[in-house]
């Protein structure tokens, strides 16, 4: 197989049941020759071709809704599906529902030196240590 700017790359393929194609993947943008060849029964057979390798933007080639496949969708996961003639339905199925509760919740940083108590026991502590140190002799 060749690129645009003449590099060859050259692939081996033994078909068997259980593999019957073949896939090269990590391949540039770019138009690609190849000539592939096979002993069938005992004859060389060749073939020769191209093919591109472009971009392929899946958001861009269906640009409408499937309401079939959300219809589907909503139906699978124990949902409710609402065309847009249906919007008071919606709304009443909405305020219908029971609401959750919220959870309210608070979170605090205390730095060790802003609790009184804890900033003086460590200070004690450390002096304990520094005074037994100096009073044995080692630093």
């Amino acid at each position: 197989m060749t690129d645009e700017q003449n590099n060859t790359r050259g692939y081996s393929y033994v078909t068997s049941e259980k593999n019957a194609r073949y896939r090269i993947s990590d391949l540039e943008n770019g138009i690609y020759s190849y000539r592939a060849a096979a002993d069938i029964n005992g004859k060389q057979e060749q073939v020769e071709g191209t093919f591109t390798v472009n971009d392929l933007q899946i958001e861009t080639t269906k640009l409408t809704a499937d309401h079939n496949l959300l219809k589907n969708i909503a139906l699978q996961n124990n949902g409710r599906f609402y065309e847009k003639s249906q919007f008071e339905a919606l709304r009443s199925d909405l305020e219908a529902q029971e609401k959750t509760n919220k959870i309210y919740t608070s979170e605090r940083y205390l730095a060790i030196i802003n609790m009184k108590w804890g900033f003086f026991i460590l200070i004690v502590v450390v002096s304990a240590e520094w005074l037994l140190r100096k009073y044995h002799g080692s630093y």
